[in-house]
């Protein structure tokens, strides 16, 4: 695609894909993409976040990313991903799930959301972990970046599907080459 980003693209919901240049971003790039995935100039996803809406005071709306961070769920400014840091995480990808072009669906699970954030989801270091010790048991009440996508698009009817991947243990990786997501953009 390569188009430049555009956020009239954009609809709650939405998983965004990005990349940085941190050593744990090659780690995870490593493990799930091989040996392409560890150059810096890579295009392939280490971390997934969730688009919300944020409705400022003067009635104009701020898109804001969902996402697991070490100390659980954060809802940050899409704006850290546009910064010109070269160390800083870039958006590869945006893509969605038919699931959510439902108003109902999308209503409910931003408002699912914003619950698991107000009642401080944590992150999931054990399954994250169990990509390396795989006899680690999943926790089923925390989650990492993009098993909490995974986990909503089974909530609300649509897995994602990947010849390599099922259930909710998804990579960043893994969401970005979902066969089933509509590929709304990439870099």
């Amino acid at each position: 695609m390569n188009k430049p980003f555009s956020f009239k693209i954009l609809q709650e919901m939405d998983a965004i894909v990005t990349v940085s240049n941190s050593w744990l971003s090659r780690v995870i790039r490593l493990r799930t993409a091989g040996f392409k995935g560890w150059f810096s100039s890579s295009n392939i996803g280490s971390h997934v976040g969730i688009i919300v809406k944020k409705i400022l005071p003067d009635n104009r709306v701020s898109f804001e990313v969902a996402e697991m961070m070490p100390r659980g769920l954060e809802i940050n400014p899409i704006h850290n991903y546009f910064e010109t840091d070269k160390d800083k995480s870039r958006i590869v990808a945006v893509v969605r799930n038919t699931c959510f072009n439902d108003d109902k669906n999308r209503d409910e699970a931003v408002g699912r959301l914003f619950t698991m954030h107000r009642f401080k989801t944590k992150y999931d270091y054990k399954e994250l972990l169990g990509y390396a010790f795989p006899f680690l048991k999943d926790c089923p009440k925390s989650y990492y970046c993009s098993e909490l996508f995974a986990q909503f698009c089974i909530w609300y009817g649509q897995p994602l599907q990947h010849p390599k991947y099922m259930g909710d243990n998804f990579p960043p990786y893994g969401v970005q080459k979902a066969t089933n997501l509509e590929k709304m953009w990439t870099r």
